[in-house]
């Protein structure tokens, strides 16, 4: 016990001094210190987020920042003595009779890969790695995945910046201080790791197209980036990337309109999707199908209406209420509590914003309009995805919770700040 809280203690002194020595950390506009309180007020989340799973909602089993630490408790015990074994299931490497041995005394260890979805697997795997350090203390997990996600916040926040016209401090808030954003990408889930992923593949995608060469820390991160966040949200990966490639291409030829750009790439990746034997309509529907039946499995009611996919046609047909799944579905909880209350409460500002462009529309140039098409694209089709696929109302607030600072970059990208008094302030 006194060893792990020497352990969080040295961790939590040797970030803290980061972020003020670190260039990564470095903004003209914003002092090291609101960058601090970013960090702790994500380690406050974290800390609040375990306490809630632990006293209100205090089914261990069911509780997702538990759970994929349990089954890497189970599998790090059960390889005390063939640590071996132990690293041929971080690594994946192939699986022989002694790790299916292993893993069947897990409970959440995936029977079959939900490729498009996400990847119980992964998660186990951080956590057995992180478990070498903890040594099972609960409480450094949360402060890793805290740290993560600071780094994760600092790299959109870089990208957001250098492609972005608005204010930094309107982008620091964007990015470090909106409730679900925090509170759901800082604890020891997925999307905390989902907001490191992205902000190293953005960050290091702000070089690349700057100098059009390569690092090799850069190479590093990137690669990195890309294969664990196709383990982790591949259907993430996906629309970001096409997302970028079209930025790329956007910033090569400025002469071209980057609305034909970036249909052009997504027409390029639909034909490709399909050259490739893979058929977006069967995987949606089979996750949608997955999810249904596993809501029922485990007695949740009032599940949200999700569009019917069977045809192409469908996709364009059920877009609308996918996308009010999304933007509308957390305004009015089926059931009342306090996570849902505070979501419901929290929408209410992100629903009214979609109103701004109408009377302080912005007229763009051609750079702001880049990042512009960006924004709306990934926003849109990554909310498309979800409200095809969820029908938790819980499940749907998490897993958009990442991208809000995105969304609020994207319409407020089409505002006219400078007539609102109340934000120029």
């Amino acid at each position: 016990m006194i060893l792990g809280v020497t352990v969080c203690l040295l961790i939590l002194g040797i970030f803290v001094r980061s972020i003020y020595l670190s260039k990564f950390f470095s903004c003209t506009q914003i002092p090291p210190f609101w960058f601090l309180l970013a960090f702790l007020f994500k380690l406050s989340c974290a800390i609040s987020l375990w306490l809630l799973y632990t006293y209100h909602y205090s089914d261990r089993t069911s509780a997702d920042i538990f759970k994929y630490f349990d089954d890497a408790t189970s599998i790090y015990e059960q390889t005390k003595n063939s640590v071996g074994l132990r690293w041929k299931i971080i690594l994946g490497i192939h699986e022989d009779s002694s790790i299916q041995e292993v893993i069947s005394a897990t409970n959440y260890w995936d029977k079959k890969n939900i490729w498009l979805y996400n990847d119980n697997r992964s998660l186990i795997r951080l956590h057995l790695i992180i478990l070498h350090l903890s040594q099972g203390l609960y409480h450094i997990h949360t402060l890793c995945f805290a740290i993560v996600s600071t780094i994760g916040s600092m790299g959109i926040f870089k990208f957001l910046s250098a492609k972005s016209a608005l204010p930094k401090k309107m982008l620091f808030v964007f990015t470090f201080c909106l409730p679900s954003t925090v509170f759901w990408s800082s604890g020891p889930l997925k999307e905390s790791w989902l907001t490191l992923l992205m902000g190293l593949l953005l960050y290091s995608f702000l070089y690349i197209n700057k100098n059009l060469h390569f690092k090799h820390l850069t190479l590093f991160l990137l690669a990195i980036a890309l294969c664990v966040l196709f383990l982790v949200k591949t259907y993430i990966l996906i629309v970001l990337a096409f997302c970028l490639l079209s930025l790329f291409l956007s910033d090569r030829f400025p002469k071209t309109h980057p609305f034909l750009i970036y249909l052009g790439t997504f027409s390029v990746g639909v034909v490709l999707t399909f050259a490739l034997q893979l058929n977006p309509i069967q995987i949606l529907q089979s996750t949608q199908t997955e999810f249904i039946a596993l809501s029922r499995s485990t007695g949740v009611e009032n599940l949200l209406t999700l569009p019917k996919i069977s045809y192409s046609t469908d996709l364009i047909v059920g877009s609308a209420q996918a996308m009010f799944n999304v933007i509308f579905g957390p305004l009015y909880p089926h059931a009342i509590h306090p996570l849902s209350l505070l979501a419901s409460i929290e929408h209410i500002p992100y629903f009214v914003i979609l109103l701004l462009p109408i009377f302080f529309f912005q007229r763009l140039n051609k750079q702001h309009k880049n990042i512009g098409y960006f924004l709306v694209f990934f926003c849109l089709l990554v909310y498309l995805i979800i409200g095809f696929t969820t029908p938790i109302l819980g499940a749907l607030v998490r897993y958009k919770s990442p991208l809000i600072p995105f969304y609020l970059a994207a319409v407020f990208t089409f505002v006219q700040i400078a007539k609102m008094k109340l934000i120029r302030k």
